[in-house]
């Protein structure tokens, strides 16, 4: 990779790699922004051909000390202990509340879990949302750009969130891409991309594409994929689909299968983030650098692959951990919120119909990209986040909009609510609920199948 020059504007280098800059610095869309030595995060934007910052709310609305009594109350994605009573108790009454009108979660009896004022041992009154941005975004600096990383320790920060400006290269780091050793990454990004640029000129390039119905099917689901401006372009349906054939060929036990076109785009929306200067989903990727869009292609085939590898038996050709993971959802659906499990075997509803998708494709059809990232996050920072986790994050979204589903009448009210939720307007603190609900019932059943398939009413429920 060529050395990156300095900006016209002065203001540093326009694009370097993360890990390999000092800790008074941090990436954003297109350039490199210094940090002053108290790490005030700020982002430059142009106002009047004045250049001004600003500092995003976590919160999305305005922070005072009117409101920070209400504010107290807004939760973060924080794990949950196992022996959390008022988690226990909420789970004998599974809300049964529907979302709002704006298609925004709502448990009845949703688990209380750590506020930010506890998060970080200090009286939210005093705290302000841009000192909570640049806290968790030093402590990322300071455990990324360390000699040997601790990964446990960037898994538990990372598990509410990363910041954006980091998210690329913990993305990288938490798939097992790059190694813990911060002065072995260069070598190693140089060798993999090497790595990934022989396999697509052995597969792809020179091998005349020997399954022309495989690159047929791919092109297809690609179209199909995502209805925003970026995905559309060409250059990218053509980047999207070298990945994908190229991991058809490298990968004969399970080959493509459709909707493995899905997973591959978080990978690629955030490594392409730090090089667009506007919202991703209107970026011309013809304005990015052929080099930087190898290098991202790469990287995206690699934690692509790291990612498959842990649901691999979803797509293979008999689906057995797929059909596995459904059975389980019913079981654990049968316990935490038995009268929507009821309501759904009465209509001949089959978790089977309305739950493979979420399976397959990890919401990636339910949520937006926004959302999807930031859920991500989560699973990435967790051991097997992808499937077990997983697996508890449906049966909270099933809860979450348990009170809707049971007033639907029939088979097809049913299903038609459900493979249409309203959450794609979901926002981060939408998915912080999510997670938060999903940690408290992992933290209470995994590991109690026996129990589970105790609890589900006789005659086999909905899944059949």
């Amino acid at each position: 990779m060529a050395e990156p020059s300095a900006s016209d504007d002065g203001e540093g280098p326009a694009s370097q790699p993360f890990w390999n800059l000092p800790l008074a610095t941090t990436c954003t869309p297109g350039r490199v922004v210094a940090v002053n030595k108290d790490f005030k995060r700020s982002w430059p934007t142009r106002m009047e051909g004045k250049e001004t910052f600003e500092v995003q709310n976590p919160f999305h609305q305005p922070w005072n000390a009117g409101n920070a009594a209400e504010q107290e109350e807004d939760v973060l994605p924080a794990r949950l202990s196992s022996d959390n009573r008022d988690a226990q108790d909420a789970l004998a009454s599974p809300g049964t509340e529907a979302g709002d009108a704006a298609g925004h979660p709502h448990v009845e009896a949703s688990p209380k879990v750590r506020t930010v004022s506890a998060m970080f041992n200090s009286p939210l009154s005093q705290l302000s949302p841009h000192k909570v941005q640049d806290e968790r975004l030093e402590k990322f600096l300071r455990l990324i750009n360390s000699s040997n990383l601790e990964l446990d320790t960037l898994r538990e920060l990372s598990w509410s969130g990363i910041p954006h400006e980091v998210r690329p290269t913990a993305w990288r780091l938490l798939s097992g891409y790059l190694p813990a050793n911060v002065d072995r990454r260069p070598a190693v990004l140089e060798r993999r991309r090497a790595d990934y640029r022989g396999f697509v000129e052995q597969h792809y390039t020179h091998a005349g594409k020997s399954d022309p119905e495989m690159i047929h099917q791919i092109q297809v689901d690609l179209i199909r994929m995502a209805p925003v401006s970026l995905f559309s372009q060409p250059s990218v349906q053509k980047l999207f689909e070298r990945v994908l054939y190229t991991y058809h060929v490298r990968h004969p036990g399970s080959g493509y299968v459709q909707g493995m076109n899905d997973l591959l785009l978080p990978f690629f929306a955030v490594f392409l983030s730090p090089y667009t200067g506007v919202e991703l989903e209107s970026c011309d990727v013809s304005s990015i650098v052929a080099d930087v869009l190898n290098e991202i292609e790469a990287d995206s085939y690699w934690c692509f692959c790291a990612l498959v590898e842990v649901i691999q038996d979803f797509f293979t050709p008999d689906r057995t951990g797929l059909q596995s993971q459904i059975q389980a959802l019913h079981d654990l659906m049968g316990r935490v919120d038995a009268p929507l499990n009821d309501h759904l075997g009465r209509n001949d509803v089959m978790y089977l119909q309305i739950a493979t998708r979420w399976m397959n494709c990890l919401l990636m059809r339910e949520l937006s990209l926004t959302a999807i990232i930031r859920l991500w996050d989560t699973y990435l920072s967790e051991k097997n986040g992808f499937s077990s986790l997983h697996l508890y994050t449906c049966a909270a979204l099933m809860r979450a909009f348990s009170g809707t589903i049971r007033q639907s009448k029939d088979q097809s009210e049913i299903m038609m609510f459900i493979l249409n939720l309203p959450t794609h307007q979901w926002v981060e603190k939408d998915v912080a609920l999510l997670l938060a609900d999903a940690w408290q019932l992992k933290s209470l059943f995994q590991g109690a199948q026996r129990h589970l398939s105790s609890a589900v009413p006789a005659g086999g429920g909905a899944f059949q």
